[in-house]
């Protein structure tokens, strides 16, 4: 641990944090403070006061010989210091900057205002106001955050919980440091930075955003639109009724569909697992090396192969696969499916596994002459299209012609 000291009412002040963050914050409150305290325009009070704020640069102070208890943080006072060794309870005033150490400090913020509340370490709890706009940010120890108005909260390290706030609120969250956190939107708009470690995000019914982190997160979407960024660390998402855009990152995804549609775009290394017993779903792939199993999905779902090496697994209901100038293979379902190669995507070398006789291609802008040459040998099938793209049936060692549509 770390630690600041900082002018007061006769005498110095000292304050210990226990994570860099909040420390780099306490240097820059100490040295706003003591600067005022060398220009002599620093009005320092201990509580219980009393305070009368002036022109100077105003601190309460809540000193470390303070018993457990309530403090009201006076009006006109840009500063409260919280030095107790024990924990406390602050009522905050409107424009003021909170910084506590790791005694513990149970804050309830005022209606509006601009606030920052910068806590040290311990456990705290932190209740903010209607209207308020805010800066959190906390220590290592186990917090709870309830968020209001317009708020940024940086929890740290420690499992918190954070809940954001109703309708009409903006939230952001950076879990960068946190660890086994659990978050719960509400009806506010809601953007979240990911972890390096475990978190389990409930989102609520505003809009959300979560740009996930290394670490391995749960994240339940809710009746709001959620827009998901993924990361090198596994992703587990659960739908839900509001609109969901998956974005995913280089590791290990596994997505279950809710009762509205979603949309999965790939991304170099990405590997998708997708579920769902409701709402079909959009796949795009990207321009790298990505695979997409979509086997217990029962929806009808539209999967866009990208330009690097893919690999997509349909589910059981009516897909759709489009390849792109990628090598593609494509494992049909239980469902009547389609595998449309479009003329132009030239050169690639598609398998199609599981081909049965509900499938159909479709050869989009080769014509009637867009088969060069069908080849047959080791129970497969291999079609040569005008533009060298080639179509390897798996374990089929004749193509029924009607299943081959031309346009």
């Amino acid at each position: 641990m770390a630690g600041v000291t900082i002018a007061g009412s006769g005498g110095t002040n000292s304050i210990t944090l226990d994570n860099g963050q909040t420390l780099a914050l306490a240097q820059q409150i100490a040295t706003a403070i003591n600067a005022a305290a060398a220009g002599g325009t620093l009005i320092a009070t201990n509580f219980p006061g009393p305070f009368i704020p002036d022109n100077g640069t105003n601190e309460s102070i809540i000193p470390s010989t303070a018993p457990s208890g309530t403090f009201n943080g006076p009006a006109g006072f840009q500063y409260l210091l919280n030095a107790a060794t024990v924990p406390v309870t602050v009522n905050g005033a409107a424009n003021q900057t909170v910084l506590a150490g790791t005694g513990g400090t149970t804050y309830f913020g005022p209606t509006g205002g601009n606030q920052e509340i910068i806590l040290g370490g311990g456990a705290n709890l932190v209740a903010l106001g209607a209207g308020s706009t805010d800066l959190v940010v906390t220590g290592n120890g186990n917090d709870t955050v309830y968020a209001n108005g317009t708020s940024t909260v940086d929890a740290g390290g420690g499992a918190n919980l954070v809940f954001s706030g109703g309708l009409g609120t903006s939230t952001t969250l950076d879990l960068s440091s946190s660890a086994n956190s659990t978050i719960t939107g509400g009806a506010g708009n809601t953007t979240i930075f990911g972890s390096s470690s475990g978190n389990t995000e409930f989102l609520g019914t505003g809009n959300s955003v979560v740009i996930e982190g290394v670490g391995a997160d749960t994240i339940n979407v809710g009746a709001g639109a959620a827009t998901i960024f993924g990361n090198t660390g596994p992703e587990v998402i659960f739908g839900n009724t509001g609109a969901l855009t998956f974005v995913a990152g280089a590791g290990p995804s596994t997505v279950t569909g809710g009762a509205t549609g979603l949309t999965l775009f790939g991304s170099a290394g990405s590997d998708v697992t997708y579920s769902s017993t409701q709402a079909g779903g959009l796949y795009v792939a990207g321009s790298g090396n990505e695979t997409l199993n979509a086997a217990g999905s029962r929806g009808p779902d539209t999967m866009w192969a990208g330009t690097g090496a893919g690999s997509i697994v349909a589910g059981s209901g009516g897909d759709i696969i489009l390849a792109n100038t990628g090598s593609l293979t494509a494992t049909g379902g239980a469902g009547h499916d389609v595998f449309v190669f479009f003329h132009g995507n030239a050169g690639a070398a598609d398998l199609i596994q599981n081909f049965n006789t509900n499938d159909l291609v479709l050869l989009a802008g080769y014509g009637a002459n867009g088969v060069t040459a069908s080849v047959s040998g080791g129970g497969n099938t291999t079609l040569t299209l005008s533009d060298n793209t080639t179509i390897t049936f798996a374990g089929l060692s004749n193509v029924d012609p009607n299943q081959i549509v031309k346009a």
